[in-house]
């Protein structure tokens, strides 16, 4: 069975085990390959813009994923992350090179919505400085990335951005960023250290719920809100310090912390007030309220 396309347009695939989209081929339309079991290498041509929704749905035997120009890449429009044929676990080629070392280009500004996510390849990724934004889940499940350099060109990094990257180490956040975004870090598990902005005024849901090996962690007086399951499960952490006296807590923002032994806010060490509090340790499930604790009240009793 060939490719059939039309009017530039890939309107289905074929279930082999070697696939060369051509040349000339703008889109992908949506379900193009769905659940195409047999399918182990795809090269895709630069002139691809757009990928539909699921079009690589149930692909699971991809393993290698080739491209001529790693800007062609980034400029693709991923419609969802089963749009990418990275999705299961796929390395990254460019011109039939493994891709270990990522350098994105200095012409693109955005890192589009699960551009990398799954690649199996990369170990090291540098964001140059005319980023501005990273799309959300954009390098989730990289589970071989241990190093990202990011410049203070980025301005926002969108939802489970780096989740799952389970040998990420440590990474230094770009100076402008204002949110720490839901599930950003959640799942990196050999994360032992992050440096948090003094522009970031929330830490969202579950940003490093199962960051197993974070120890500590300094959260600058600039954060108003920590949010439910912000820090949840990180199993390692022992020591929290909050520069604001004011920050909101929400319920479960550190729930089965269970090695915590200090927490610091504003100065004044609170181990024995919160240590107990439904933020820090595991929640009634049968409370259903939005809950939060507020530092400057506990600090005045």
């Amino acid at each position: 069975m060939s490719l059939i396309i039309k009017d530039n347009v890939l309107i289905k695939g074929c279930d082999e085990e070697s696939i060369v989209v051509p040349n000339g081929v703008v889109e992908i339309q949506d379900n193009a390959f769905l659940n195409c079991n047999n399918i182990k290498k795809i090269i895709l041509s630069e002139s691809v813009r757009k990928i539909g929704k699921e079009a690589f749905f149930g692909c699971k035997k991809i393993k290698y994923v080739g491209i001529s120009s790693v800007e062609s890449w980034c400029k693709i429009d991923f419609v969802s992350v089963h749009s990418n044929p990275l999705f299961y676990g796929s390395a990254l080629y460019l011109n039939e090179k493994k891709i270990n070392r990522l350098e994105i280009p200095n012409s693109i500004k955005t890192i589009q919505e699960g551009l990398f996510c799954g690649c199996k390849s990369l170990t090291r990724v540098n964001i140059p400085n005319s980023v501005e934004r990273i799309g959300d889940w954009a390098f989730a499940k990289c589970t071989r990335i241990n190093e990202i350099i990011m410049t203070d060109s980025v301005k926002e990094i969108g939802k489970g951005a780096f989740a799952g990257c389970t040998s990420l180490k440590h990474i230094k956040l770009s100076d402008n960023i204002t949110k720490i975004n839901i599930g950003l870090f959640a799942g990196c598990k050999q994360l032992t250290d992050i440096v948090i902005s003094s522009k970031v005024d929330t830490i969202r849901t579950e940003a490093f719920r199962e960051c197993y090996k974070l120890t500590n962690i300094a959260i600058p007086e600039s954060v108003k809100e920590i949010e439910e399951d912000a820090f949840s499960k990180c199993h390692s952490l022992e020591k929290i310090e909050i520069q604001n006296k004011l920050v909101r807590i929400k319920d479960n923002a550190f729930w089965w912390c269970d090695n915590l032994k200090s927490v610091i806010v504003g100065s004044i060490d609170m181990t024995d007030k919160y240590i107990h509090l439904n933020s820090f340790n595991e929640a009634d499930d049968e409370d259903d309220d939005d809950e939060y604790v507020e530092c400057e009240a506990k600090i005045k009793k």
